[in-house]
């Protein structure tokens, strides 16, 4: 079961509530218990045990001066949720991806697992896959190999890069200077941000309106909730820079 961005004690329960379809297990996470409990209760119900996945869960984080704070809704999920694991006889587990260690306080923990970045033959197999690197895309060889040097193996990053410099937009050597100059963890953020200022502002409002759902919904919800049909070139700029 996948939750992904921001979280909050109304998400959980919507999501379990669907992907468990069953009215027993609806009726334990809406008695008028706290949290920690309402979910013992559901893993000691359920004869199979659940693996949850919090999915980007850095937009659950405070980006404080000189460390990271998990917010205050996030965090009472987590403490619940870890506490009913705990508590129960339940196989069940959670797994949190996220670009930043968090603290947590109190007994819940999480184990920090680093993923390795993509090496040799996957890696190859990765770039070989994005249009920047074809032989026919025109961009120039040095722009590339520092693209790599600064992805340092992370797929996610050198798909950014992918988009950035097949949208030509003639300020890439800037911005890889100023991603040079960045540590690791804060160069999506970066790119991110490079990818997002030049659009025009219908195409920003699009993308501001679409944050604001968190499910996957028709595109007719994202248009009701501009409260008028966006152009379609502005969807489609969005998505071929996959920010939406």
């Amino acid at each position: 079961i996948v939750l992904v961005g921001r979280l909050d004690e109304a998400k959980l329960l919507q999501t379990l509530n669907a992907a468990l379809a069953d009215a027993q297990a609806a009726a334990l996470l809406n008695e008028a218990l706290p949290l920690a409990a309402r979910l013992r209760r559901l893993f000691d119900y359920l004869d199979q045990a659940v693996l949850l996945v919090f999915d980007d869960f850095e937009h659950n984080l405070d980006m404080e001066a000189g460390g990271v704070l998990l917010k205050a809704d996030a965090a009472g999920v987590i403490h619940a949720l870890l506490g009913a694991i705990h508590q129960s006889a339940t196989d069940s587990r959670l797994i949190v991806t996220c670009r930043y260690v968090f603290p947590l306080t109190g007994a819940a923990r999480l184990l920090p697992l680093g993923l390795p970045s993509m090496r040799s033959a996957d890696l190859a197999k990765k770039i070989a896959q994005l249009p920047a690197w074809r032989g026919d895309s025109g961009i120039a060889a040095e722009l590339l190999a520092q693209a790599e040097q600064l992805a340092d193996g992370n797929p996610r990053l050198l798909e950014r890069f992918d988009r950035l410099l097949t949208a030509r937009r003639g300020d890439e050597a800037a911005i890889f200077r100023e991603l040079a100059d960045s540590a690791a963890e804060f160069r999506e953020d970066i790119l991110l941000r490079a990818l997002f200022e030049p659009l025009p502002d219908a195409a920003k409002q699009l993308l501001a309106c679409a944050a604001l759902i968190h499910l996957p919904v028709a595109w007719e919800a994202i248009t009701a909730a501009c409260g008028a049909a966006p152009e379609t070139r502005h969807r489609q700029e969005l998505v071929d820079l996959g920010l939406l």
